[in-house]
């Protein structure tokens, strides 16, 4: 059992003096594991190489075997730091460089300037708190943060990809992106979540008058009925292209965003799409105006939402979907360890 440490003592997870405990934290508890607990194994066994031999000298201090392989920790107080990350600034060690891959871009940071970096701390974490999965198991992760340690928000997350029954990090297609994990997530929403759940939307008195969406196998738009029920909604940037008319109900000549919202409906089996440049009556302002008051409850109601975040206009497309390339996710192996981060920043930096 590792018992709880004060600051004065060495860490179970070999802190480096870069850490916060240069900061002399009161922090008297870090992690506690609960004894008698299971020890799943949170290792991947895709077969990639390790990259432990090029390592820099801090990121070697990392015990990755110890903050990876505890099944339940409690968090007594806030965990302490691993570093802080400044040291990554120029290094060509592979961890820096995933490090820097997935610290956020939401602010002005030279990924070169000691200074700046010094703004963010890696620490150790568990996805139970950090995601609120109380009803699902919990799993290791670490955690980028930007601030103190006293006024700190969460950056980023990084979390090992296993096989156990718990939130894990997974390994993506570049190419394409994989279909069945969306259907798996559909089906946990139909199964567990009972505000997703179908029975539950299917109704006459739900639907919303004057609706009308896609067909994405006739290519026409249609009224919304019992028959359209189960549809998905697509959210973009609009960009500078000339407005679409919804005057005709056959579709021609549809930015690319659309385009490949329509062929992800129909690989996942679906048939209906609601997209607001042409679903919502230009023609017809009280229609119109029904239906923008009705928007959150069309996107409430909607199967799923397909979120066009990549790029600045409609023509970029969804990336994984037809011609728009994948970017690839970060990812490292450390000994048995592959570590990938949960949301990254749209043009890596590779050196």
């Amino acid at each position: 059992m590792l018992s709880a440490q004060s600051t004065k003592t060495k860490s179970p997870f070999k802190l480096h003096q870069l850490s916060a405990m240069e900061s002399k934290t009161s922090n008297s508890k870090i992690l506690e594991k609960v004894e008698g607990a299971p020890e799943p194994d949170y290792s991947c066994d895709c077969g990639a190489q390790p990259q432990d031999e090029e390592l820099c000298k801090v990121c070697r201090e990392i015990d990755f075997e110890e903050i990876l392989s505890h099944n339940r920790l409690t968090r007594s107080e806030v965990p302490k730091d691993i570093f802080n990350v400044r040291h990554t600034a120029g290094s060509q060690c592979p961890f820096c460089i995933f490090l820097r891959n997935c610290c956020p871009t939401d602010r002005d940071i030279d990924f070169n300037d000691k200074k700046r970096l010094s703004a963010y701390r890696l620490k150790p974490g568990r996805t139970a708190p950090i995601f609120n999965t109380k009803k699902l198991n919990d799993s290791p992760a670490l955690e980028i943060c930007y601030g103190t340690s006293r006024a700190r928000s969460t950056s980023r997350v990084i979390l090992p990809i296993h096989a156990n029954d718990s939130p894990s990090g997974r390994h993506t297609k570049t190419e394409e992106i994989d279909v069945s994990i969306i259907h798996e997530w559909l089906k946990i929403c139909d199964e567990l979540h009972s505000p997703c759940r179908k029975t539950a939307k299917h109704s006459i008195s739900n639907l919303i008058p004057g609706m009308r969406v896609i067909d994405c196998i006739s290519m026409e738009i249609v009224p919304s009925t019992i028959e359209t029920a189960e549809y998905v909604t697509l959210s973009y940037v609009w960009g500078d292209q000339p407005s679409g008319t919804s005057e005709s109900h056959t579709l021609t000549s549809l930015p690319k965003v659309v385009d490949d919202a329509i062929l992800l409906v129909r690989k996942l089996g679906m048939r209906y799409l609601w997209v607001d440049r042409y679903c919502i009556p230009q023609d017809d302002p009280i229609n119109k105006a029904i239906q923008i008051q009705n928007m959150g409850k069309v996107y409430g109601d909607s199967a799923l939402t397909i979120i066009a975040a990549a790029g600045d206009d409609a023509d970029y497309g969804l990336p994984g979907v037809s011609s728009t390339p994948r970017i690839s996710q970060p990812l490292i192996r450390i000994g048995g360890y592959c570590l990938t981060v949960g949301l990254w920043r749209a043009t890596p930096f590779l050196d």
